[in-house]
């Protein structure tokens, strides 16, 4: 089921995936799934910059009034992949788990888990995945409200790598007991 009440969808992909996978098992393809998980509210936050460096000047009270909490959930995501695929076909890994030991051991598990032999390198580590800063989402914030969309997009990835989370202080939107109470709901245990 959809988790926001408007038109902003977080699993945006999802419905694709799965008639994508569901016509590759027809097609009578081996085919696995893995899914990586991440913590609600850090899901939550991550999704709201993204969205915001996409070009959006929308504030994080309403996108987070926007998302309905209550069908926000991994439980969804992988009863519906079961309806698809058997268990010994879906491998469900947490991402912060997964991350923590750094972008090339990442890679390596997954690597790993698709037993292909297929050795990852991981690219140029200095400019991959880098996300707004607190000051980068507050000048987002204020200059996409007066720009063309072509600007918005070059000031994206000027704030991205100018003034990105890794060397100055990532947003805070949710407070530590916000996004205990998020978690909790959803079930979701590291």
């Amino acid at each position: 089921g959809h988790i926001i009440k408007s038109k902003r969808k977080i699993y945006t992909d999802l419905p694709k995936a799965f008639s994508t996978i569901s016509e590759l098992k027809q097609a009578r393809y081996d085919v696995k799934v893995i899914l990586y998980i991440r913590k609600p509210s850090s899901f939550i936050e991550s999704s709201y910059l993204e969205y915001v460096s996409a070009g959006h000047a929308l504030n994080f009270k309403d996108f987070i009034g926007s998302v309905n909490l209550d069908k926000f959930t991994w439980r969804n995501v992988i009863r519906d992949m079961r309806l698809i695929l058997p268990n010994e076909s879906i491998y469900i890994r947490k991402f912060e788990n997964e991350i923590s030991k750094g972008s090339q051991a990442f890679l390596n598990r997954f690597a790993s888990l698709i037993k292909t032999g297929l050795k990852l390198k991981y690219p140029d580590q200095d400019n991959q995945n880098r996300s707004f800063s607190e000051l980068a989402l507050k000048v987002a914030l204020a200059s996409y409200k007066v720009l063309e969309p072509e600007e918005i997009k070059n000031l994206s990835q000027v704030l991205k790598r100018e003034l990105s989370n890794r060397e100055l202080p990532k947003p805070s939107l949710l407070s530590d007991s916000e996004k205990v109470a998020i978690d909790e709901k959803q079930g979701y245990k590291l």
